[in-house]
């Protein structure tokens, strides 16, 4: 592995800093420690991708492969978001950029620290669309599984707070936003985050410079220039950005030219975000300057960068301002051009938020269809049954007259037999058919309430969170009233108990990445809260199987695992899965006092619903007790 990682570094990174990771990489022995230089990659890799994004996505597919090898699955995780992270913020590339985020999702369910970098990363996707509604959703469900981690990583709670910050900076909500840019400053400055510190401070200073607050908005630029340490290119970029705009709100264009022209001698890299950002803005010194030539070029410019990019949500203004500066210029025609351009896409982009809404309702309105139909699919059946039950009698009196006259017993009897075997094999599948309407019937509306609650309630009790948790801020006497941890802690409690809910009524890992994946989530989250340890052990790897197969073997499980807590006093669960072509064997095994009442046992609505389900699947099941103690559960289904 070593050679691997040291020969794909040196081609990548330039030479100084080759001999210090080569000799990281070749003190490391086998075993765990080889996670060591994968993670101090990934950081390399980190630090590159703004200048050369194209090298360090090379180098950390090359590390996925590595990581892979090991199994280490955290590695992983870090590396699919760092390349998703990459397409998104440097190379704005947002198909790929959800792909990689995509694949990273079954390594981070189980790790409240990684679901948070990877909501933050997912609400990144959509603020670089312009979608900021959205975006704060994801950074609300971050800050929810940073409220949930026991070690607590300021370094990502910090950098939620501030994208939270740019987002209701962009909803033009800037008491909101100066509250969680001064709340990632402050965890940024207690814990040497001296990064994300800089980081806060921009946000602190264009927010001021939005409510025109020229001399709070000089005064955050000028505690970044006075860090003591050195910028990177980038963070000096930005920071010449910051005086720019400030000196074009002060209308001063020279004085913002001049720091401008400092920004395009940094990075001049027009696939950077920052670069069409800084020609708009050199076009607005030249436009308050008067020279409106100069105005056209970089506008044309920006243009040609955001086509490129795929940014179809800043065209309408490019399109409008070069309208009207054509139209200074007197050159109508071009005028023309852009104007209807401009209205164009003005309309395309309100239709496509129209269509939005609409595939909404219609999703709303196929799904009550669709349950609709299930109700008038049972309806039929057994309106079918009893049609097909009068004509079975009606046809067997007339046979069976005639039989007699033309037939020996014998055959009479096998004829009849055979007849019995049909109506009875007949009458068993239309009960399955019922039996799957059902379950179908009650995992949508699972699905309903389980969604509601994860995306509409579950983001009110984050935004209720972080309103309690400003209190103290703004009024610092709130911190002596007694009852208020309690009632923050309480809050924290229903929210977690909340979350748990809306994932068992909806098992987002099972849609996403199957069956194995969310049994996984599911024992992980048991754990944590009951105290019982799950040992979840697959004997092979199991394929994607009908989702109305999954869904049943999931809540069989479920239903498995919250009987052993109700009843059994287990300490140890054992769940082992076994796939064998087309045959799937499951045994969950406890340690608990055993059954002590089959009966009574066989007569509660679980061991019942589990019957109906495999029922359902066509699918045996038998439970016994084990020695020393406990009751193993084993079932088999063919799919």
């Amino acid at each position: 592995m070593k050679s691997v990682l040291c020969i794909l570094f040196s081609l990548l990174l330039p030479s100084g800093l080759l001999a210090q990771d080569m000799l990281l990489i070749n003190t490391q022995q086998a075993g765990k420690e080889h996670t060591i230089p994968i993670d101090t990659l990934i950081r390399k890799a980190n630090g590159i991708k703004e200048q050369y994004p194209d090298s360090a996505i090379h180098l950390l597919n090359n590390l996925l492969l590595e990581a892979v090898k090991l199994k280490y699955n955290r590695g992983i995780a870090g590396i699919l978001m760092s390349i998703g992270g990459t397409y998104v913020g440097v190379k704005n590339d947002i198909p790929k950029a959800l792909s990689y985020y995509k694949k990273a999702y079954p390594y981070c369910i189980s790790n409240y620290e990684l679901l948070a970098v990877w909501y933050n990363g997912m609400g990144a996707v959509f603020s670089s669309q312009g979608m900021a509604d959205s975006a704060i959703i994801y950074y609300f469900k971050s800050m929810a599984m940073n409220a949930l981690q026991v070690k607590k990583r300021y370094d990502i709670i910090a950098t939620t707070n501030r994208l939270i910050g740019n987002t209701y900076l962009t909803l033009k909500q800037y008491d909101k936003a100066l509250f969680y840019f001064k709340n990632a400053g402050k965890i940024a400055l207690e814990k040497k985050l001296q990064s994300e510190l800089i980081n806060s401070y921009h946000g602190l200073s264009a927010t001021y410079l939005e409510k025109n607050e020229l001399e709070h908005a000089f005064l955050y630029l000028e505690k970044i220039r006075n860090q003591n340490f050195p910028l990177t290119p980038k963070a000096e970029a930005e920071l010449n950005s910051r005086y720019g705009v400030l000196y074009l709100q002060k209308k001063e264009p020279r004085k913002a030219l001049f720091y401008f022209k400092k920004q395009f001698e940094l990075i001049d890299d027009p696939e950077t975000n920052s670069y069409a950002g800084n020609l708009i803005n050199t076009a607005c010194a030249y436009n308050l300057a008067g020279n409106y030539e100069k105005t056209v070029h970089y506008l044309e410019s920006a243009l040609a960068v955001l086509e490129k990019k795929g940014r179809s949500y800043m065209l309408p203004d490019i399109y409008h301002n070069l309208a009207e500066m054509y139209g200074v210029l007197g050159k109508y025609k071009q005028a023309y051009h852009y104007r209807t351009l401009s209205a164009a896409l003005q309309d395309s982009m309100n239709n496509a938020g129209k269509l939005r809404y609409s595939n909404q309702l219609e999703t709303q309105y196929r799904t009550a269809l669709k349950d609709k139909e299930i109700t008038e699919q049972q309806l039929q059946l057994t309106t079918a049954e009893n049609k097909l039950s009068k004509k079975n009698l009606w046809i067997g009196g007339i046979a069976s007259g005639a039989l007699v006259l033309l037939l020996s017993g014998a055959f009479l009897f096998q004829r009849q037999r055979l007849k019995l075997q049909r109506a009875k094999t007949r009458e068993e599948q239309q009960k399955v058919d019922r039996l799957k309407a059902v379950i179908e019937a009650e995992e949508k509306e699972r699905s309903r309430i389980g969604r509601q609650l994860h995306d509409d309630v579950m983001v009110e009790f984050s935004i209720v969170k972080m309103n309690l948790a400003a209190l103290p801020y703004q009024y610092p006497e709130v911190k002596k009233i007694a009852d208020y941890k309690s009632i923050e802690q309480q809050l924290k409690h229903a929210s977690i108990k909340l979350r748990q809910t809306a994932h068992n009524l909806m098992p987002d890992a099972l849609l996403e990445e199957g069956l194995l994946s969310a049994i996984n989530y599911f024992c992980t989250g048991v754990q944590k809260t009951s105290g019982i340890c799950i040992h979840f052990e697959p004997d092979s790897p199991v394929p994607r199987l009908p989702l109305d197969t999954e869904i049943s073997l999931y809540r069989i499980i479920q239903e498995l695992i919250q009987n052993v807590i109700k009843h059994a006093s287990a300490m140890e669960v054992g769940i082992f899965i076994n796939y064998n072509k087309d045959r799937l064997s499951i045994v969950v095994e406890d340690n608990g006092k055993g059954i002590e009442n089959r009966q009574l046992a066989e007569e509660g609505m679980g061991l019942k619903s589990i019957r109906t389900r495999l029922q359902a699947l066509n699918g045996k099941m038998d439970i016994r007790d084990v020695e020393p103690q406990g009751a193993a559960v084993h079932m088999e289904i063919i799919v």
